[in-house]
């Protein structure tokens, strides 16, 4: 059965029943398959149907089989119908860590992201709710997770539900032994479906992605733990070269090293305490050892490419990429972010500056086509990425640049994309796509976890 829509509401004077509305109803006698279980979550219970008392499309659920099922507070639901069982709304659970005491903030800076983000899976119809580790309890098999309703954050008892969303903000949280924990617990024993749990390591993704055909086409040179010949001879080809760490996350830690021509010096950009800098040095050498001194391990070097710039600012791109309820990569958002003077990235801490693409649209070399071009390498990078890792990805948000000539290069792709371009005005539209794909996806991964398990009961 497809998808449908309506209000979900608590009878009170009731007990066991489920009654429907009137289109629902008469698709059941017509079929013939009426349910006789009612899911939420993983809690399931058994259910006698009856049409609704007064013709309206709303479902009503009897207040003792609310209860057991831990729903939550009434809302529009979205129900689909697998064989016998009405499944209610797919329960998704987000998944992050910083929870606070406050009331209104109870994520610190994060918490209007998070007020936004659940309020986008009421709006299509699901039931989400964030946790932390803290959060569950493994004897009753509930979770304590947040909520935000009418203004609101509350705090409410859920079953387990039919897939996770990681939104856990750094790496070394994500490391903690609670954290992996929980997660080896929903996911592997409890066999909960969760998607973009790990941080893309770059190396690891460059040594995927390098021999892969067509998108290695994509890929700049890169080199781990490069030594100072390896670097002497990068500069040679390419006249600069990014040095970044191997899980590096939003431009921490990358130095660009300059060599121009009929130059006897060597520059290094960084940024540090708050502003750009740029250091130079009488040799390489001199270089990687002042800016370096604990050397080059874990590092990787990446070939310099000379961007497309507007007002001698280099240029790259935003495009997040998401997958959609039939589990299928598409584009949700694409932005330029045009670098602050003396910095070697784009971001905003650095002075960038974010654009629409409508904005730059006549400097970009073949215009449209530019844009394409950039769109069609997302989605092809986007199932690259999926096709070679392992789990679940629902959601990417990558940096690619057009260089002089319009070739299009990967610069980064991140499991866990930031945020910062939808502080531009034009892209509310897109920010509010961002924020309601994932729910379609978790429903995605809910539908087909639960036909899973009934092929195997069946069999």
């Amino acid at each position: 059965m497809s998808k449908l829509l309506f209000p979900l509401k608590k009878h009170v004077t009731s007990k066991g029943t489920l009654f429907a509305p009137s289109s629902l109803f008469k698709r059941w006698v017509d079929t013939k398959r009426f349910p006789n279980e009612v899911s939420f979550g993983q809690q399931t219970c058994t259910i006698q149907v009856a049409p609704h008392p007064d013709h309206k499309e709303e479902l009503l659920l009897s207040a003792d089989l609310w209860d057991r099922l831990r729903l939550p507070y009434e809302q529009h639901v979205s129900c689909s119908q697998q064989q016998r069982r009405l499944c209610l709304a797919p329960l998704i659970g987000i998944f992050t860590a910083g929870f606070q005491s406050s009331t209104y903030h109870p994520l610190g800076s994060r918490s209007s992201y998070f007020a936004n983000l659940l309020s986008a899976a009421e709006e299509e119809g699901v039931f989400a709710f964030l946790f932390g580790n803290h959060h569950v309890n493994k004897g009753a098999k509930t979770i304590e997770g947040l909520t935000f309703t009418d203004g609101k954050w509350r705090q409410e008892t859920f079953p387990w539900p039919n897939a996770v969303y990681d939104r856990i903000p750094a790496r070394k949280v994500a490391a903690l032994q609670d954290v992996q924990e929980v997660r080896h617990f929903l996911e592997d024993e409890q066999q909960i479906p969760w998607f973009n749990v790990d941080f893309f390591n770059k190396w690891d993704l460059y040594t995927k992605l390098k021999n892969h055909r067509p998108i290695n086409v994509y890929i700049p040179e890169s080199l781990l733990n490069p030594s100072l010949e390896e670097l002497e001879r990068m500069l040679d080809d390419y006249k600069h070269v990014y040095l970044k760490p191997v899980e590096g996350s939003f431009g921490a830690g990358i130095h660009q090293i300059i060599r121009p021509d009929n130059d006897p010096y060597v520059y290094c950009r960084f940024h540090e305490n708050g502003g750009n800098r740029l250091r130079r040095y009488s040799s390489l050498k001199r270089c990687v050892a002042n800016q370096f001194p604990q050397s080059l391990q874990q590092m990787i070097a990446q070939q310099g490419i000379k961007l497309f710039t507007l007002n001698d600012h280099p240029i790259d791109f935003r495009i997040h990429t998401n997958k959609n309820k039939r589990g299928t990569w598409i584009i949700t958002a694409i932005a330029a972010k045009i670098a602050g003077e003396g910095s070697i990235t784009t971001h905003l801490k650095t002075g960038g500056e974010i654009r629409t693409v409508q904005e730059i649209l006549d400097w970009l070399p073949e215009k449209h086509e530019s844009v394409k071009r950039l769109k069609k390498a997302a989605l092809q990078l986007s199932l690259a990425i999926d096709e070679s890792l392992d789990g679940f990805i629902g959601e990417i948000g990558f940096d690619l640049g057009l260089d002089e000539s319009g070739r299009v290069w990967l610069l980064e792709a991140n499991s866990k994309p930031g945020r910062a371009i939808f502080r531009h005005p034009n892209l509310q539209k897109e920010e509010r796509e961002t924020l309601r794909l994932p729910f379609h996806y978790g429903t995605f991964l809910a539908k087909h976890t639960r036909l899973e398990q009934l092929r195997v009961i069946q069999a």
